[in-house]
């Protein structure tokens, strides 16, 4: 694997769990070598975690053209990656978590949650959106969502909102009204995708995943 070095747009933004946190904002300003270093060593971020091969180019789509990466290091190994990006979706400011990918063997760390902590502090928004067809995503969002006083949707105790429904379908066109896209990845995007435990589990049961199902999360402070 290459050692990253990028001569323009980090921040440090310190260590959490004794893992360094670095941010690279606009990396599509990065030179061209920069970006090819930086998509092949996501690139293979994405294998170790999904268990399974992951197009280069997939990588490529997902990471460059991005507001925010935030790199996760273990001295000069980049062991994780996440990504935002700054949206307006139906005339809201949305705080869009994109990817969030980690290597199998820092996955027991605790470092998606503080992580996920620190996109919320460094792009504020009223709003966050995410996508996904990984329970354990769900249960993280949810999680992050409560810590930050944001009310979170789909909530299976109550019907979505048509607001909260409109943000969804100006992100994705086809998405249900339970904020389901059907078939939206094409396939399972994990070797093995984790068993939902039973607060998520409903929801689960709705989607297909194999088909490449999966569900808009959005976490609002003031959409109701």
């Amino acid at each position: 694997m290459h050692q990253l070095v990028l001569i323009a747009g980090i921040v440090d933004l310190g260590r959490i769990n004794g893992f360094r946190v670095e941010a690279i904002e606009k990396p599509s300003r990065l030179s061209e070598l920069e970006q090819e270093i930086l998509v092949r060593d996501l690139n293979t971020i994405s294998v170790d975690a999904f268990n399974k091969p992951t197009p280069l180019e997939e990588t490529r789509e997902r990471t460059v053209g991005v507001d925010t990466i935030f790199l996760i290091k273990s001295g000069t190994e980049v062991v994780g990656y996440t990504t935002n990006d700054r949206m307006t979706l139906d005339n809201h400011a949305v705080n869009y978590f994109s990817s969030a990918l980690f290597k199998r063997k820092v996955q027991q760390e605790g470092l998606y949650q503080k992580v996920n902590d620190l996109r919320v502090e460094f792009q504020p928004s009223d709003n966050i959106m995410t996508r996904t067809q990984n329970p354990l995503v769900v249960q993280g969002f949810r999680s992050l969502c409560q810590r930050h006083g944001f009310l979170i949707h789909p909530d299976s105790a109550n019907s979505t909102p048509e607001p909260i429904i409109r943000i969804a379908r100006a992100y994705a066109p086809l998405a249900g009204e339970d904020l389901i896209c059907r078939g939206v990845y094409g396939r399972a995007l994990m070797d093995e995708t984790p068993v939902p435990r039973e607060n998520v589990r409903e929801l689960f049961q709705r989607m297909n995943i194999p088909q490449g199902d999966a569900v808009i999360l959005i976490g609002t402070k003031y959409i109701h």
